[in-house]
Protein backbone atom coordinates (compact mmCIF):
# COMPACT_ATOMS: atom_id res chain seq x y z
CA UNK A 1 0.00 0.00 0.00
CA UNK A 2 1.66 3.13 -1.12
CA UNK A 3 -0.73 5.40 0.73
CA UNK A 4 0.42 3.92 4.30
CA UNK A 5 2.74 7.33 4.67
CA UNK A 6 -0.88 8.76 5.57
CA UNK A 7 -1.18 6.65 8.13
CA UNK A 8 1.85 7.01 10.23
CA UNK A 9 3.38 9.27 12.11
CA UNK A 10 0.07 11.31 11.27
CA UNK A 11 -1.13 13.61 14.84
CA UNK A 12 -3.83 13.78 13.28
CA UNK A 13 -7.68 12.02 15.50
CA UNK A 14 -7.42 8.72 15.31
CA UNK A 15 -11.29 8.34 13.95
CA UNK A 16 -10.16 10.39 11.16
CA UNK A 17 -7.51 7.98 10.13
CA UNK A 18 -9.89 5.23 10.42
CA UNK A 19 -12.42 6.98 8.18
CA UNK A 20 -9.06 7.96 5.84
CA UNK A 21 -8.19 3.95 6.18
CA UNK A 22 -11.68 2.52 5.33
CA UNK A 23 -11.55 5.22 2.19
CA UNK A 24 -8.45 3.83 0.81
CA UNK A 25 -9.34 0.65 0.50
CA UNK A 26 -12.47 1.35 -1.19
CA UNK A 27 -14.75 0.46 1.59
CA UNK A 28 -16.61 3.26 2.23
CA UNK A 29 -20.17 3.05 1.85
CA UNK A 30 -21.48 5.45 -0.87
CA UNK A 31 -24.90 5.79 -2.62
CA UNK A 32 -22.70 3.49 -5.91
CA UNK A 33 -21.68 0.88 -3.42
CA UNK A 34 -25.27 0.57 -1.75
CA UNK A 35 -26.92 0.21 -5.56
CA UNK A 36 -24.76 -2.61 -5.87
CA UNK A 37 -25.83 -4.11 -3.14
CA UNK A 38 -29.31 -3.87 -4.68
CA UNK A 39 -31.03 -0.63 -2.79
CA UNK A 40 -32.63 1.35 -4.67
CA UNK A 41 -31.81 5.85 -3.96
CA UNK A 42 -30.91 8.73 -5.28
CA UNK A 43 -27.73 8.39 -6.70
CA UNK A 44 -27.25 12.65 -6.31
CA UNK A 45 -23.92 13.70 -4.35
CA UNK A 46 -25.70 15.73 -1.29
CA UNK A 47 -22.50 17.81 -1.24
CA UNK A 48 -22.96 19.34 -4.84
CA UNK A 49 -26.12 17.95 -6.25
CA UNK A 50 -24.67 17.62 -9.67
CA UNK A 51 -23.21 13.80 -9.66
CA UNK A 52 -23.47 10.35 -8.62
CA UNK A 53 -21.67 9.54 -5.78
CA UNK A 54 -18.85 7.47 -5.95
CA UNK A 55 -15.30 7.87 -3.47
CA UNK A 56 -13.67 9.73 -6.48
CA UNK A 57 -16.35 11.68 -7.02
CA UNK A 58 -16.73 12.04 -3.00
CA UNK A 59 -13.23 13.24 -2.17
CA UNK A 60 -11.75 14.59 -5.46
CA UNK A 61 -14.27 15.39 -8.00
CA UNK A 62 -16.86 17.00 -6.10
CA UNK A 63 -17.45 20.50 -5.98
CA UNK A 64 -17.88 21.14 -2.71
CA UNK A 65 -15.03 19.15 -1.44
CA UNK A 66 -13.32 20.93 -4.37
CA UNK A 67 -13.68 24.25 -2.78
CA UNK A 68 -13.01 22.72 0.65
CA UNK A 69 -9.86 21.62 -0.48
CA UNK A 70 -8.23 24.43 -2.09
CA UNK A 71 -9.14 26.46 0.65
CA UNK A 72 -7.08 24.04 2.78
CA UNK A 73 -4.10 24.06 0.31
CA UNK A 74 -4.26 27.78 -0.23
CA UNK A 75 -3.66 28.19 3.51
CA UNK A 76 -1.25 25.55 3.62
CA UNK A 77 0.62 26.58 0.72
CA UNK A 78 0.14 23.55 -1.33
CA UNK A 79 -1.08 25.15 -4.06
CA UNK A 80 0.50 22.10 -6.51
CA UNK A 81 -2.08 20.02 -4.73
CA UNK A 82 -5.49 20.85 -6.59
CA UNK A 83 -7.97 18.03 -7.38
CA UNK A 84 -9.38 17.23 -10.99
CA UNK A 85 -9.87 13.59 -10.91
CA UNK A 86 -9.12 11.05 -8.23
CA UNK A 87 -6.31 9.75 -10.17
CA UNK A 88 -4.35 12.59 -10.43
CA UNK A 89 -5.07 13.87 -7.16
CA UNK A 90 -4.13 10.50 -4.36
CA UNK A 91 -0.31 10.13 -5.81
CA UNK A 92 0.14 13.73 -5.68
CA UNK A 93 -0.97 13.44 -2.15
CA UNK A 94 1.19 10.29 -1.26
CA UNK A 95 4.06 11.82 -3.01
CA UNK A 96 4.17 15.13 -0.93
CA UNK A 97 3.74 13.06 2.45
CA UNK A 98 6.54 11.12 2.04
CA UNK A 99 8.70 13.61 3.38
CA UNK A 100 9.84 14.52 7.12
CA UNK A 101 9.59 17.99 6.96
CA UNK A 102 6.82 19.98 8.89
CA UNK A 103 5.03 20.98 5.98
CA UNK A 104 4.56 17.14 4.75
CA UNK A 105 3.79 16.83 8.50
CA UNK A 106 0.96 19.23 8.59
CA UNK A 107 -0.46 18.01 4.83
CA UNK A 108 -0.19 14.42 6.35
CA UNK A 109 -2.59 15.47 8.97
CA UNK A 110 -4.64 18.07 6.97
CA UNK A 111 -5.67 15.77 4.15
CA UNK A 112 -7.15 12.91 7.30
CA UNK A 113 -8.96 15.51 8.65
CA UNK A 114 -10.13 16.72 5.37
CA UNK A 115 -11.26 13.44 4.65
CA UNK A 116 -13.21 13.21 7.99
CA UNK A 117 -15.05 16.18 8.05
CA UNK A 118 -15.70 15.89 4.56
CA UNK A 119 -17.48 12.26 5.79
CA UNK A 120 -18.79 13.73 8.46
CA UNK A 121 -20.41 16.70 6.52
CA UNK A 122 -21.79 13.92 3.97
CA UNK A 123 -23.70 12.16 6.56
CA UNK A 124 -24.68 15.23 8.73
CA UNK A 125 -26.52 15.94 5.16
CA UNK A 126 -27.89 12.80 4.61
CA UNK A 127 -29.52 11.64 8.54
CA UNK A 128 -29.80 15.47 9.62
CA UNK A 129 -30.84 17.04 7.44
CA UNK A 130 -28.31 20.11 8.75
CA UNK A 131 -25.51 21.44 6.44
CA UNK A 132 -22.79 23.87 6.89
CA UNK A 133 -20.63 25.53 4.28
CA UNK A 134 -17.37 24.63 3.34
CA UNK A 135 -15.90 27.82 5.11
CA UNK A 136 -16.63 26.14 8.41
CA UNK A 137 -15.27 22.59 7.48
CA UNK A 138 -11.90 25.01 6.52
CA UNK A 139 -11.83 26.11 10.19
CA UNK A 140 -12.67 22.62 11.72
CA UNK A 141 -9.18 21.18 9.57
CA UNK A 142 -7.28 24.04 10.81
CA UNK A 143 -7.87 23.98 14.25
CA UNK A 144 -8.04 19.99 14.55
CA UNK A 145 -4.59 20.39 13.18
CA UNK A 146 -3.07 22.97 15.55
CA UNK A 147 -4.26 21.35 18.59
CA UNK A 148 -2.98 17.84 17.71
CA UNK A 149 0.79 18.60 15.89
CA UNK A 150 4.28 18.60 17.39
CA UNK A 151 5.84 21.66 18.10
CA UNK A 152 7.45 21.73 14.89
CA UNK A 153 4.21 21.35 12.79
CA UNK A 154 3.19 24.07 14.95
CA UNK A 155 5.15 26.49 14.62
CA UNK A 156 4.76 26.42 10.80
CA UNK A 157 1.11 26.55 11.27
CA UNK A 158 1.44 29.76 13.27
CA UNK A 159 3.23 31.83 10.46
CA UNK A 160 0.42 30.72 8.19
CA UNK A 161 -2.67 32.82 7.71
CA UNK A 162 -5.97 31.51 7.94
CA UNK A 163 -8.02 33.46 10.53
CA UNK A 164 -8.47 37.07 9.78
CA UNK A 165 -7.37 39.13 12.42
CA UNK A 166 -9.41 42.24 13.40
CA UNK A 167 -8.81 45.77 11.71
CA UNK A 168 -8.34 48.23 15.01
CA UNK A 169 -10.51 51.50 14.09
CA UNK A 170 -8.74 54.98 14.19
CA UNK A 171 -10.22 57.28 15.87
Amino acid sequence: MDWRCLMFQNNARPKAIFIMWIQNHGRVVTKDRLKRWGLHMDETCVLCQADKVTREHLFAECAYANRLWTRLSQWAQVHSIVPNTWIQYFPLIIHHSKRKTASAMLLKMMYVEYIHVLWRERNTRIFEGASREHEALAREVVSMCYFRAHKKVKGLIENLYFFKKKKKKEK
